[in-house]
Parts: structure tokens; C-alpha cells; sequence
């Protein structure tokens, strides 16, 4: 459930952390930046937050798949979705009453989740559950429980705080001239869009959240000129949902997404990298090395979807054509590089096709960073599936490649340690080792 990865928002994303930091890069008009961080603020800490806290609650006891079934949370939902559809830059989508309707719904959320932890869930699991409590949730319970005599006083304020904002963006958007569309700034922070597209995977599925951002990708522009964290986000979520959902995607549409995340993400290193060297002070210079280091983690983590997409397709018979085959020799190279800059590993040699490896400097940076074991995870498994895959001939790998495969499938198992003290459970503990013996299992066919 990826809508946990909001609980620490302010910790996460704003203030002094790399990633709102690296909105310097980004440059927006002023004004409407100014005014997408303050919607993007509101949303996030009143809002999103508490929602996020409680959901990841009731996944603590696995309560989470009665919200698909739950009318209201769906409506919800749906008008949050719609909303952000319907918007045409105008703003006429989210008037002072427009907010009012969508933070009632929400609030009406809060108070039934909150209800529902307090009354079923026992104080054991309660007493796991992140943040809940947090003095955020602590003034809820208070204010909250005054829902059903009439609206919540901070619906009131918050809604003409978020009118008065998106009239000030839509105001100055009008005034700016521009020939190019794809270089107009939105209003609607791109995280709180990709909050948003967590939910409808949550009651509708992957599949319509990939629906949801592939029509709303286009309202964020990818130049390097208005370049953000959360279109960077937006992008790789949306990968995500495809790579998750039931229906196939075209694999060009699907890499050419993940490449733009990559890209993004390649493009703020290398930026962090030239403001490094110009810095003068070693705060300075501490500053960048850390917005340079969550993005080379960003990296690593899109070589690893790479690696999962190519090794899926390839496990489901599909035949990749050449650039498909040099894309993944690539992000294999480069992910092993990584791994080679945190573990002792092996190369593997595959023949007639290249691939380059990482640069010095960028196995520098990978050696420094802590990479989450659920990414370590996945890159291992996706090392050792395609060890065996881009070497096949007559379903039998060389000698070498299986050694590779074994080694980053040992791997594998050893991150399982890891992920359990991250918060998996036994049941999910042991689903990953059931699908390690069927990765197991395809080595040693090959091999």
C-alpha cells in the first residue's frame, strides 16, 4: 500500500529535506510556485496525512480491503479523481464551495476511520501503528468529534485559504504569455495528484490508477526547465501501476515513461553535482551530496523496475526487439555497478551486446548511500532473473551467468531479514519465499 509513504510527509518532502530542496531547480513563475507549495502544504498536512496514518492502521490488521467495498470511501475517491480531471487551468474546478465539498468528504473519512481504529482494533495493534499517536491525530480526535452537529470549523478556513490560492495561480497563470503548452505550469502539486492516484489503487485497482495518471501526465511539463520531484514521482507511479495492473501495456509507452522518470532524476544529480563544485562552504556542499544522494537511491530504484519489466515480459514469451535488449543490457550494467559499489560481486559477460557500466563517479555515490531493502530486494531478484535471461541460447546460460544468478538470488534471501524488521509480516515473509523458490526454480532450469 503505498499510500503509507505519506505518513512523514513534512519529514519527507518539505522544510529543510533534499527533495523540497531541489525545487531550486525548478523554475516556475515565482508566484505560482509560491502558491502550488502553499496548496501542496495545506492538502498534505491536514489532510492527506491523517488519511494516510489511518489507512496504514488498518493495514496493520488487515482491515484495509473493507475500504474497496466501502461506498462512501469510494465517493470520496472519485471526487477527488474527478476533480483534478476536470480542471482546465481555469481554476472553476476548485472554487472556495468545491473545496469545501472535497475536505468535508475527507474530514467525514477521518472521523469514520478513526472511529472504526478506536472501537475494533486491539490495543497491540494500535500500539504499532506510526503516528497515531502524534499530536496530529491527538487535535482530530477533538475536533472531529463534532462532525455530525455541523462542519468543522478548519473546512471553513482551509477551503478560503486554498480558493484565495488557486486565484492568485490562475490569475498570474492568465498573464503569462506562451507559446508552448507543455511548459505551463500546473497549480495542483504533483505529489498531492500522485496521493490521489494511491487512493484509486487502493479501491479501484492499479489498473485505473494507471488510467488516472496517464490522462493527467500531460498537465506536468518534463523540461528540465520545470523540473520536480513529484512529476519525477507521478512518472514512476505510474510505472508502477502498470507494471502491477492485469491489463498489458505497450512495452515502448511503458519504458519511455520509466526513462523520463530516469531522466529527471539524472538530470537533478548532475545539477547538485555542478552546484557542489562551485560551493564554497562545506554546508554547502553537504546540502548538495544529500539531495544527491535520495536521487541516486531514485536511480537505482528505476534501473531496478527496468530490470522487472524486461524480466516479465521476457518469463511471459514475449520477444524484445534489439533497442528493447540493449535498454536492459544497460540497466543491468548499471545496476550491477551499483550493487559492485556496496557488495563484492561479480561481472557478467554477455556477447555481441555492450552496455555501459556506471562512472567512477557515480559508483562513488552509490557507495555512500542506504539503499531500502525492499529496493535491494527487488534489484537482486531482477539481476538474477536477467543473468540467465540475456544469455540464454537453447534455454541453457553459460556457466558464469548461473554463478551470477545464484549469487544475487542468495541475495535475495538475505534481504528477507531486512523487510521483515521494515514492517512485513510472517504471511507476507513467507509469500517472497515462495516466489525466490520459483526464481529458484527458473535458474536452475537454465542452468
Amino acid at each position: 500500500m503505498t499510500v503509507s509513504q505519506w505518513i512523514h510527509f513534512p519529514r519527507d518532502y518539505l522544510g529543510d529535506s533534499p527533495r523540497n530542496q531541489a525545487l531550486e531547480l525548478d523554475n516556475t513563475d515565482k508566484e505560482i510556485k509560491a502558491t502550488r507549495i502553499e496548496i501542496r502544504d495545506i492538502l498534505f498536512n491536514n489532510y492527506v496525512m491523517p488519511i494516510a496514518i489511518l489507512l496504514n492502521c488498518l493495514q496493520e490488521d488487515d482491515r484495509i480491503e473493507l475500504l474497496k467495498k466501502d461506498q462512501e470511501f469510494a465517493l470520496m475517491t472519485v471526487a477527488l479523481r474527478s476533480r483534478i480531471l476536470s480542471d482546465n487551468d481555469t481554476g472553476e474546478s476548485f472554487t472556495e464551495s468545491d473545496w469545501r465539498y472535497l475536505l468535508g468528504l475527507i474530514d467525514k473519512q477521518i472521523a469514520r476511520l478513526l472511529e472504526l481504529i478506536d472501537r475494533d482494533l486491539p490495543q497491540s495493534v494500535r500500539s504499532r501503528c506510526e503516528e497515531l499517536d502524534s499530536m496530529l491525530i491527538r487535535d482530530l480526535r477533538v475536533n472531529l468529534h463534532v462532525y455530525e452537529f455541523g462542519d468543522v470549523f478548519r473546512e471553513f478556513f482551509d477551503s478560503a485559504r486554498l480558493a484565495a490560492a488557486v486565484g492568485r495561480a490562475t490569475t498570474r497563470l492568465r498573464a503569462i504569455t506562451t507559446t508552448d503548452d507543455a511548459g505551463k505550469p500546473a497549480f495542483i502539486d504533483a505529489y498531492f495528484t500522485s496521493a490521489v492516484a494511491d487512493l484509486v489503487a487502493l479501491v479501484f485497482g492499479h489498473n485505473e490508477k494507471a488510467k488516472f495518471l496517464m490522462r493527467i501526465k500531460k498537465r506536468y511539463p518534463m523540461e528540465t526547465d520545470y523540473i520536480q520531484p513529484g512529476i519525477i514521482n507521478i512518472y514512476y507511479q505510474l510505472s508502477d501501476a502498470k507494471l502491477k495492473s492485469d491489463a498489458l501495456w505497450p512495452l515502448d509507452e511503458e519504458i519511455e515513461e520509466l526513462v523520463r522518470a530516469f531522466d529527471g532524476a539524472e538530470f537533478i544529480v548532475e545539477a547538485m553535482r555542478q552546484k557542489k563544485a562551485k560551493a564554497s562552504s562545506e554546508q554547502d556542499k553537504k546540502r548538495y551530496d544529500k539531495i544527491i544522494d535520495v536521487y541516486t537511491i531514485n536511480k537505482f530504484t528505476l534501473l531496478s523496475r527496468f530490470l522487472e519489466i524486461y524480466y516479465q515480459r521476457s518469463l511471459a514469451g514475449n520477444v524484445l526487439s534489439k533497442p528493447h535488449m540493449v535498454k536492459w543490457i544497460n540497466a543491468f550494467r548499471q545496476a550491477e555497478s551499483f550493487m559492485g559499489a556496496k557488495v563484492l560481486g561479480s561481472k557478467l559477460s554477455v556477447d555481441d551486446i555492450g552496455g555501459a557500466p556506471l562512472a567512477a563517479q557515480e559508483v562513488a555515490e552509490a557507495g555512500r548511500v542506504d539503499v531500502p531493502a525492499p529496493v535491494l530486494f527487488d534489484a537482486k531478484v531482477g539481476l538474477a532473473l536477467s543473468s540467465i535471461l540475456l544469455t540464454e541460447k537453447n534455454r541453457k546460460s553459460p556457466n558464469q551467468a548461473c554463478s551470477v544468478g545464484r549469487f544475487y538470488l542468495t541475495g535475495a534471501s538475505e534481504e528477507l531479514r531486512d523487510l521483515k524488521n521494515e514492517g512485513l509480516d510472517e504471511v507476507d515473509i513467507i509469500r517472497l519465499r515462495g516466489f525466490l523458490l520459483q526464481v529458484g526454480v527458473r535458474l536452475d532450469a537454465s542452468c
